[in-house]
């Protein structure tokens, strides 16, 4: 493995594992940016020969949004009463 493949391993691994899952999401943006360069002549549809590009688009976009959550908080679960005055 070439250290960029060990450097998106070790990324797409702490997100699995809930890792600083802010900052790898920032991390991999460069990566998927390069991805939507690439696929962009192919055309939209990912099926398309070569691939599309909203595929990446829509993961830069997952990407984002994970970076924006605050941490640990996700959108529609309910915390109890203890939880939220534990802080």
């Amino acid at each position: 493995m070439t250290g960029s493949n060990v450097r998106i391993a070790t990324n797409l691994l702490r997100v699995a594992l809930g890792i600083a899952t802010r900052y790898v999401a920032l991390a991999l943006l460069p990566v998927l940016a390069g991805a939507t360069y690439v696929h962009a002549p192919n055309g939209w549809v990912f099926t398309s020969a070569g691939g599309g590009w909203e595929y990446p688009v829509f993961l830069i976009v997952v990407s984002v949004v994970v970076a924006l959550l605050e941490k640990g908080r996700l959108p529609g679960v309910r915390q109890t009463a203890a939880a939220v005055q534990a802080g």
